[in-house]
């Protein structure tokens, strides 16, 4: 068994004891092509994909994305801050302050939020700069507030492009996750800036072994 190397909220989890028991769940249309598009950063792996039912799943999920975390790895949590997460959003900044408090220590943070460009291109997106300090990060996470997004799709992929082009990244040997935690699609065609293959050919230009985390929240 392979032990997760974690303190505090984690201690003395397995990767196994982590995995949530096979439980099936109803999801409509809607939802399903929500986890599908969200599935584009995984190589089209649906089943990579983190789908939670509820705030109280987040811990768990978020604790198994980073059980491999060492010093100098690069990870990013990035948030839709639109209204429909109105709904979750303190649940989702507690959880990721659970989890920051897990890691060890040598890791380089970075947050940022997303809304929907075309709604609010001034402050649709925001970030905290890539850091040790845990502090700064919490802070920022802390300090996040939804806004905005009248319609269901977001920029999700315009977000993620910003993260890549102002990230100060460095260190491309550990390993290196953006954490994309929303409820809602991506825009597509002439609704966002940059699409799906974009994003992927700008990771690969910077860091190659990035991985994408998507944690999609449902309303079950």
């Amino acid at each position: 068994l392979i032990s997760v190397g974690l303190i505090g909220f984690c201690s003395c989890k397995k990767v196994e004891d982590l995995v949530p028991e096979f439980e099936v769940k109803q999801i409509n249309y809607q939802q399903a092509e929500l986890i599908k598009a969200f599935s584009g950063l995984t190589n089209n792996d649906e089943s990579a994909c983190n789908v939670i039912s509820s705030p109280e799943e987040i811990p768990e999920v978020l604790c198994r994305i980073v059980s491999d975390a060492k010093e100098g790895s690069e990870i990013i949590f990035l948030v839709d801050k639109t209204g429909s997460m109105a709904d979750d959003i303190d649940e989702v900044k507690k959880n990721i302050n659970k989890i920051i408090d897990c890691l060890p220590q040598g890791c380089r943070l970075g947050a940022a939020t997303y809304g929907d460009f075309f709604e609010d291109n001034r402050n649709w997106f925001d970030y905290a700069q890539l850091t040790e300090s845990y502090f700064e990060i919490r802070t920022y996470i802390n300090d996040i507030r939804v806004t905005g997004g009248g319609d269901l799709p977001e920029s999700v992929y315009d977000g993620i492009y910003e993260v890549l082009e102002v990230m100060d990244w460095r260190d491309c040997d550990a390993p290196d996750k953006i954490i994309v935690m929303g409820d809602a699609p991506p825009k597509t065609g002439f609704g966002t800036n940059h699409s799906l293959d974009e994003v992927l050919e700008k990771t690969k230009s910077i860091c190659p072994d990035t991985e994408f985390f998507p944690v999609i929240v449902l309303d079950l």
